[in-house]
């Protein structure tokens, strides 16, 4: 018998008094007061409210029912749980099993099932050929230099075997204040449609309680309600995006697509766009001309990039350890990397020979390239940027963007960037370690998109890349 929406509110009211210690005699407390605008719960206890509806009522709970209004109240919120108990969407009536747990993933006996749950998930549009995703995961989470067993990626599985929950874990070896620190990336973050909720929480407190001294992610909305409930935590300073227009007026139609304006309307933009970078183009003072760079440029090596990086390392409380090893597999996965872009990567000579930076970016001609990671010597990050914007403009670039590392702000602002959002997706961290997360918050810890997980992900920069 499914209960009455009274009912399921009473229960909900008993279980939020005693769980966030609200006094009977709050008289700002009701069944229709704001929960979180009013303070009554925070991030943390979203996660628990969630865990507590969906264990207490069997109920399976959608992205949509999370973020609608009505789930804002405590009367809101039982609406919603009994119009999901009437139509009976609960998690064992999704696959008349109930749930076994969480376990470590075996390439050989359970890659098919996760191909397919990548399928459901995300769709026909982002998922690889068969042969392109076993390769795909092959090489991501079990063929990378840095693969750890104790770092496993993790599977949850009902009782009848089927994988209905998939998190990829990479290891990624890093240094903080000289010693060695153990990170652990995420990726991948799947759960089957119907099994929400429960099943995600599960993976993500199975993850988080891995041997790892950090854990990082990117992800939006749920996923990251979720990573900051568990006792995670946004990287702020690491979250912002720079953009560097080259071709203003074709910047506009390709920022209008890539923030879901229909590609007919952009296309039918693109030709007065066109006229106008050229008319701007005529103008004596116009801010974005772009001059022949000072610096010259060469093929970055792998062992060019270790030696750049290891100086621009110093004086970082936290950063990436590489090696010859790690360093050739990731050129080559980056390069393999053609959903991205063509990669290009340059190794930058000051006027007088000597090294003054690198980068790495995806090529996109008529589109936005996207910067993976620029460093620059003291002093040398406007050659570098020069260089590189003019790489991308000769190549047919409208604009080039990537993630902001804090200790260069006043360089990317010099060079007429734009600082925003990347679009409601975020960098997350995760430690049992204070002073881990303290070298975010004090802008002294090295984390690029290399380090991180936009690289590794297999679906659209604009899509959530961790939670479906």
């Amino acid at each position: 018998m499914v209960p009455k929406p009274t009912e399921i509110g009473e229960a909900l009211e008993r279980f939020l008094r005693s769980a966030f210690s609200i006094r009977e005699g709050d008289s700002g407390f009701d069944r229709d007061a704001q929960l979180y605008d009013s303070g009554f719960v925070d991030s943390a206890g979203v996660v628990e409210l969630i865990d507590f509806l969906e264990s207490t009522f069997d109920v399976g709970l959608q992205d949509d029912d999370v973020f609608s209004d009505e789930f804002t109240t405590i009367n809101g919120i039982s609406a919603i749980v009994h119009r999901r108990l009437a139509t009976r969407v609960s998690p064992d009536e999704a696959t008349g099993t109930d749930m076994s747990g969480v376990r470590p993933f075996v390439y050989e006996t359970d890659l098919r099932q996760v191909a397919d749950l990548h399928r459901l998930v995300f769709g026909r549009a982002q998922h690889r050929a068969p042969g392109q995703f076993d390769r795909y995961v092959g090489d991501i989470f079990l063929d990378n230099p840095w693969r750890d067993d104790e770092l496993p990626s993790l599977v949850y599985e009902d009782d009848e075997k089927r994988i209905i929950g998939f998190l990829g874990v990479m290891p990624r070896p890093m240094v903080m204040n000289g010693l060695p620190l153990r990170v652990a990336i995420a990726s991948q973050f799947m759960v089957h449609p119907h099994r929400r909720g429960r099943v995600g929480l599960q993976l993500a407190r199975a993850f988080f309680s891995g041997a790892q001294d950090l854990s990082l992610t990117e992800g939006m909305g749920l996923v990251r309600t979720i990573w900051e409930g568990l006792g995670g935590t946004t990287l702020l300073l690491y979250s912002i995006r720079w953009t560097r227009p080259l071709r203003p007026g074709r910047f506009v139609p390709s920022f209008l697509a890539r923030h879901g304006t229909a590609s007919i309307v952009a296309r039918a933009l693109t030709p007065v766009c066109v006229a106008i970078d050229g008319l701007l183009g005529q103008l004596p003072q116009w801010p974005f001309r772009l001059a022949a760079p000072r610096a010259a440029g060469e093929e970055l090596t792998e062992s060019a990039f270790l030696a750049c990086l290891s100086e621009v390392s110093r004086g970082r409380w936290l950063g990436p350890r590489y090696d010859e090893r790690s360093a050739r597999w990731l050129f080559a996965i980056l390069a393999d990397r053609k959903d991205r872009g063509r990669l290009r990567k340059a190794l930058v000579r000051g006027a007088a020979g000597e090294v003054a930076g690198y980068y790495l970016y995806y090529l996109n001609p008529a589109a936005i390239s996207e910067v993976v990671q620029v460093f620059a010597r003291d002093g040398a990050m406007p050659d570098v940027l020069d260089h590189l914007f003019h790489d991308a403009w000769a190549q047919g670039s409208v604009a080039v963007s990537g993630q902001l590392d804090p200790a260069s702000l006043q360089a990317f602002c010099q060079a007429r960037c734009l600082l925003h959002g990347s679009g409601g997706s975020w960098i997350l961290a995760h430690s049992k370690r204070p002073e881990c997360l303290e070298c975010f918050e004090r802008g002294h810890a090295l984390l690029t998109r290399l380090e991180g997980e936009w690289w590794v992900g297999g679906i659209h920069p604009s899509s959530d890349p961790t939670w479906r």
